[in-house]
């Protein structure tokens, strides 16, 4: 039968991603490091050709621009004003951006826009910012920041020739337009040298960042190498140690269950199957070389153990497997040649298969044991019964000699030469009376108690009618009923009452409760039998309204001798609440009582009823 779903959560298994983050975590990192610095250096170096790229629109519209200029310049026509203005906007769009960026803080906003009328692509725009922010006054870019400035300060010139064009009167001079051509000839060799300057500097950095790029991935990988390398070797070397710890471990194991004959077992909950090694196979009485024994059905297992011991062997492992707790359990197997061996089973699942899939635990012969713990139980049951034994004939001894000793002193009075010849003291005569019916009642009772442990004379149960019985019993103590003036109401059942029980061992036992229920009564008091049907039981219940007893007396109500209402007038031995107790348990009854100080007690019988 395969373990139902747990009611409750399982055990939380071992905190292993701990394990594992120490083990791949370093080089996660590593790796994630040296694609982060990748691609900062491809970042760099696309921030790197949108400058190149922004450089080449800015000389290209300066280009323009000039020309534009000296087409103004010879013919004075508006719309070539108009084109120098709309060209010109480009290095004033990559002017704003630059001078947005300087600002504390940066104005992200106009630079993008200047940058955008600059005519960069917008895909481009927010690594030439990162770039600017991170290396603009750094020895890497400074010097083509520098160059960049100083061909916005040729801009500045240009549009100032412009002005000045446009404020002229007129246009068409020769020497004028001679000398404008001859300004803007210089201003495009100047322009010329601060582009080839902003180029080789923007070069010269590209260079730089790459070379530094490269660097930096060489180092990291190399560092990454060694520590992968470093770990490794440690991982290896820690392995190497478990493997000799786990080599060890198995010598210990192996010598373990040599010596103390352990056998391993294991049970994979899918398919129901067990598996076991030789030394297990031999405890079980089955073929060590069986081809089968590597994976037996768990049913075949049981066969093998003792049909009295299956159901709760499967309850153990069944618990197991919902508590995910440790099983363990002894139980008996049959072996071929029909002996009998005790194992113990101690296992538990092991979590690292997943919850509740594989149990693997230890099996060994305690057959030994058993018989070991036997036979101390036999002993000490022996050792404890001498005891009581010895311990009840010394009571006897000493309830006997009470009697026999009044007895000895009477009559050694009676024969006294001075009362030899004279007529015997009636007083005399009535304590040797007492003393030898108390002798006799004794003896009796101890005769009873003699029956009840002969096997000869053991208790027959039969059908027997409780009420009749309990009749006659009532009849037999009449004249101890009237000396003690006990009002006795007997509330018969509606139908015949039959039980199984040995008839004379409960005539026994409903005289001496009868008896006691007179004895110790108050005088005029009452005393009540009453009955009580149960499913497959009667309770007989006897009432009186005596003296009561506390509860430390209740504890030991049932012992031999124990009286605790120590009345002169009251006769009696002791003995008789553990005959009853005695002759209910041979005819499987039971006796209880409940007591009050002072309002009395209430004796309880419990018989099977007979089928």
């Amino acid at each position: 039968m395969r373990p139902r779903a747990a009611s409750r959560p399982a055990p939380t298994r071992p905190a292993r991603p701990r394990r594992g983050l120490r083990l791949i975590g370093p080089f996660v990192a590593g790796q994630t490091l040296l694609v982060l610095v990748a691609i900062a250096c491809f970042y760099l170096l696309s921030a790197t050709r949108a400058y190149v790229g922004g450089e080449s629109q800015w000389s290209k519209s300066r280009e323009a621009a000039t020309q534009h200029l000296r087409r103004y310049a010879a013919s004075g026509d508006a719309r070539e004003l108009a084109g120098f203005e709309q060209a010109l906007s480009v290095p004033r769009g990559d002017r704003q951006a630059r001078l947005a960026l300087e600002r504390d803080p940066p104005d992200y906003a106009a630079a993008r826009a200047g940058f955008l009328q600059g005519l960069v692509h917008p895909a481009d725009i927010t690594a030439m910012l990162a770039m600017y922010r991170a290396f603009g006054h750094s020895a890497l870019m400074r010097p083509a920041i520098a160059a960049w400035e100083a061909g916005d300060a040729l801009c500045d010139e240009l549009a100032g020739l412009a002005a000045t064009l446009r404020a002229a009167p007129a246009v068409g001079d020769p020497a004028s337009q001679a000398r404008t051509q001859a300004q803007l000839d210089a201003l495009g060799e100047r322009f010329l040298l601060a582009e080839q300057a902003f180029s080789r500097q923007l070069g010269d950095a590209c260079r730089q960042a790459l070379v530094l790029c490269s660097l930096g991935i060489v180092l990291l990988a190399v560092g990454l190498t060694w520590a992968g390398g470093s770990f490794a070797w440690r991982a290896m070397a820690r392995q190497r140690r478990d493997e000799e710890r786990l080599r060890a471990a198995n010598r210990r194991w192996s010598l373990a269950t040599a010596g103390d004959g352990l056998g391993l077992i294991e049970w994979w909950v899918e398919g129901d199957q067990m598996r076991l090694d030789r030394r297990a196979c031999q405890l079980y009485g089955l073929d060590p070389d069986s081809p089968t024994r590597a994976t037996l059905a768990r049913a075949a297992l049981r066969k093998t153990i003792h049909q009295d011991d299956r159901r709760i062997a499967r309850d153990a492992v069944e618990r197991a497997a919902l508590d995910g707790g440790i099983y363990k359990h002894t139980y008996r197997v049959l072996l071929p040649d029909r002996t009998v061996r005790h194992l113990q089973v101690t296992g538990s699942f092991d979590e690292a298969y997943g919850p509740r899939k594989r149990m693997v635990g230890i099996v060994r012969d305690v057959s030994h044991e058993v018989e070991h713990s036997r036979l101390e139980a036999e002993r000490a049951a022996a050792e404890s019964l001498q005891r009581e034994r010895l311990g009840f004939f010394s009571r006897v001894s000493h309830e006997l000699r009470t009697p026999l000793h009044a007895i000895l002193g009477f009559v050694q009075l009676l024969s006294m030469p001075a009362r030899r010849h004279s007529p015997p003291d009636p007083s005399y005569l009535a304590h040797l009376e007492t003393a030898s019916k108390h002798l006799l009642r004794l003896v009796d009772e101890l005769l009873d108690l003699t029956s009840m442990q002969d096997e000869a004379l053991a208790a027959v149960p039969e059908p027997v009618e409780l009420a009749a019985l309990v009749e006659s019993c009532i009849a037999m103590i009449e004249p101890q009923r009237q000396a003690q003036q006990v009002e006795l109401v007997h509330r018969l059942p509606a139908a015949p009452i039959v039980v199984q029980a040995d008839p004379g061992r409960l005539r026994q036992v409903f005289l001496n409760l009868l008896s006691n229920g007179c004895k110790y009564n108050r005088p005029g008091g009452r005393l009540e039998v009453r009955y009580r049907l149960e499913s497959g039981a009667i309770r007989v219940e006897i009432e009186d309204e005596g003296l009561g007893l506390e509860p430390h007396q209740l504890a030991a109500l049932f012992q031999p001798f124990k009286r605790f209402h120590k009345d002169a007038a009251i006769p009696g031995s002791g003995l008789g609440l553990f005959i009853v107790k005695t002759a209910l348990q041979q005819v499987g009854g039971e006796v209880g009582v409940r007591s009050e100080p002072g309002r009395g007690s209430v004796f309880t019988v419990r018989l099977n009823a007979a089928p």
